[in-house]
């Protein structure tokens, strides 16, 4: 099973995925509201998770500036990219990105994304 990190500022999608996450055998290594908290939790972190779950358009730091800053200190990262905002998906997946959802998103496709990480 995978080890994740939730990045996103909305607690009750936090929330959301958290339990279906974890109902499903995963576990929750942490959770951030924006990029900053991400990468102080990384750095605190004595393993990295398999998975991060990035949004993008968070307070402090964005999820596209925090992901750039997170393969440059972590290149084996694995990130996938959760959005609205479909105007930044080139940019997410150039910048390393596994993958990029669109939301509202489908739960059976993070699952598959998770077995397939």
């Amino acid at each position: 099973m995978a080890s994740v990190l939730i990045v996103d500022d909305d607690p009750d999608i936090v929330t959301l995925f958290q339990e279906f996450i974890t109902l499903r055998g995963h576990t929750i290594l942490g959770k951030a509201s924006d990029g900053e908290e991400a990468l102080e939790l990384l750095q605190s972190f004595e393993s990295l998770p398999d998975v991060i779950f990035m949004n993008h358009r968070m307070p402090q730091m964005t999820g596209l500036e925090a992901s750039k800053i997170i393969f440059r200190m972590y290149p084996t990262c694995k990130i996938i990219f959760i959005s609205a905002d479909q105007n930044v998906k080139s940019s997410a997946l150039d910048a390393g990105a596994q993958a990029f959802l669109v939301k509202p998103i489908s739960f059976t496709k993070i699952l598959a994304l998770l077995d397939e990480i």
